[in-house]
């Protein structure tokens, strides 16, 4: 999606902060997912479940977003 909703002469600037965010949330992934199973002598299933739920709304988060009018304004800026 990041191609595709970038205009042409400046995809490379998005596809640049699309790896820093990546970089940025890899860093995360185990400070987020340590305080649902400390406290439970280290059962990983409250863990799995969150990254499940995790997974679930970001899914939501993306059906939200309209495809076409994301094109146009790429399209828009590209003239």
């Amino acid at each position: 999606m990041v191609g595709v909703f970038a205009p042409e002469h400046r995809r490379a600037e998005f596809y640049s902060l699309w790896n820093v965010a990546l970089w940025l949330s890899a860093g995360d992934r185990p400070a987020d997912l340590r305080p649902h199973h400390l406290g439970d002598d280290n059962n990983h299933r409250l863990a799995i479940l969150a990254t499940g739920l995790y997974f679930v709304a970001g899914l939501l988060v993306l059906a939200r977003v309209d495809v076409e009018r994301g094109l146009r304004a790429a399209r828009a800026d590209a003239d």
